[in-house]
């Protein structure tokens, strides 16, 4: 009885009949931890499996009260054992992480398992990406794309991308055009990444290069830097559309300051042989520089030839400039 005495004091003039774990959810989604904390702590302690994993969580992360590893892992477990999906996700998790335990991939793996057989998107995401890694065990590829195919179906979206890509590179899989570009199609308004791979699909198909210009496009304006740099690259080499080295340059400059090295470096290559601009060294300098320090292959034997190009006035020009175009640069 004093312990649902804790929970009346808590809500004020909430009924006693109305309480139950999602109570308690209420609260912490409004960030008193602390009321949910005391309506979990006397449900849990009930054996309600549901009010074990929230007070896991709380634990776990130190919300309204002191973080307790030990404590997160003892509420989860308790849990686990009634089957909830989430608490076997969250041991696998700390074991993954080495986060209050010693890391430890094969309890990781068979806590994933334990929760993906529950049909929990998240965890079957988490064990395809052990299998196919190879942590704690040899490499899975097949098991690994079964998992992320069922995470896929379960509407993961970045199980979606994965078996896309799983697809269209043929691993842990026959390789299928038409089933990544299915998958892909699936992602490609929310996943950068996915929409550039689809991109590059439809430029193989004549009736879709529209399509994939419009996707790359969609994103570069969205001010993502790949696909500024990918629409670029495109228009650069102009083997799918006519060739445009002004709209190429437009768009390695917005990728480029991004820091995105291969832009950087067709920057450095597009003012040194005057593509889409004019002939500046001094930017070719510039933008070479900043593709070395980014490790872009080839950047280092262009910077080469632009500096033996350069004068010393040029020299002190660029690097004067160099802050002011690319502010990252030490």
């Amino acid at each position: 009885m004093q312990k649902y005495l804790l929970i009346i004091v808590s809500l004020l003039n909430a009924p006693v009949l109305a309480i139950d774990a999602e109570t308690g959810a209420r609260h912490a989604a409004k960030g008193d931890f602390r009321t949910a904390y005391n309506i979990w702590k006397v449900f849990a302690e009930e054996g309600d499996s549901m009010s074990q994993f929230y007070l896991g969580v709380l634990y776990e992360k130190g919300n309204g009260i002191e973080q307790e590893y030990s404590q997160a892992l003892f509420w989860y477990i308790k849990s686990a054992g009634q089957g909830v999906a989430r608490a076997h996700y969250n041991i696998g998790n700390m074991f993954f992480n080495g986060r209050g335990v010693s890391q430890d991939y094969q309890e990781a793996g068979r806590r994933f398992k334990k929760a993906a057989d529950l049909n929990y998107a998240p965890a079957q995401y988490n064990l395809a990406y052990i299998q196919e890694k190879g942590l704690g065990s040899e490499q899975k590829p097949t098991e690994a794309f079964g998992w992320y195919l069922k995470a896929a179906k379960n509407r993961l979206l970045k199980a979606q991308a994965k078996v896309g890509q799983l697809y269209e590179l043929g691993r842990g899989v026959v390789k299928d055009r038409e089933k990544a570009i299915h998958w892909y199609e699936k992602v490609a308004y929310n996943d950068p990444l996915a929409r550039i791979r689809l991109a590059k699909l439809y430029l193989d198909d004549e009736k879709k290069i529209e399509d994939a210009l419009r996707l790359l496009r969609a994103g570069a304006e969205n001010g993502e830097r790949l696909s500024q740099f990918n629409l670029g690259y495109v228009y650069g080499q102009g083997e799918k559309v006519k060739q445009d080295y002004e709209l190429a340059v437009f768009w390695y400059k917005r990728a480029a300051r991004q820091q995105v090295p291969d832009a950087q470096y067709l920057l450095c290559l597009s003012y040194s042989l005057g593509r889409g601009v004019p002939v500046d060294v001094v930017l070719a300098h510039v933008w070479c520089e900043a593709a070395v320090r980014n490790k872009a292959d080839g950047a280092d034997d262009a910077l080469k030839m632009v500096r033996e190009s350069m004068s010393p006035e040029q020299h002190s020009a660029a690097f004067k400039l160099a802050p002011l175009l690319n502010p990252d640069q030490k």
